[in-house]
């Protein structure tokens, strides 16, 4: 009887794992991410900081990504302020749309990404800015 009920108990912690690893990511706020992709890229290029949309992916200055009940996004090697405002402003604006239920994320890097990876390990890239939205989800 007792081998049982530690089988049992074993199954159901196994089945509870399995579930959550096969979870994968967080997708709620999908539609959220797309638009404010978008807008983000078209800013980095108003504010010059690449020359075109393909320019901006090409050179991996931003990445969008979703999040535990959310959003992550990251600017690399992008050190303009006004950019970086812009940036929060954008999603800030999103934020609000959503009812304040997003959690956002927005870290900057003084590296581009290609010069990070290229980088030792132990030689860190800087976060220049990293601006956290708690949203109530």
């Amino acid at each position: 009887m007792r081998k049982s009920i530690q089988f049992a108990v074993m199954v159901i912690v196994c089945a509870i794992s399995a579930e959550q690893a096969m979870a994968g990511e967080d997708r709620t706020f999908e539609d959220a991410r797309l638009k404010l992709c978008k807008e983000l890229r078209e800013m980095l290029v108003q504010k010059n900081q690449c020359s075109g949309e393909q320019d901006c992916a090409a050179r991996q200055l931003l990445f969008c990504s979703p999040a535990k009940s959310g959003l992550s996004f990251q600017l690399w090697g992008v050190q303009d302020k006004a950019a970086h405002a812009e940036a929060i402003a954008i999603i800030g604006r999103e934020f609000a749309q959503q009812g304040g239920q997003m959690n956002a994320k927005l870290v900057a890097y003084s590296n581009d990404k290609k010069t990070s990876l290229a980088t030792s390990f132990w030689e860190k890239n800087k976060v220049i800015l990293e601006v956290d939205f708690q949203g109530g989800k």
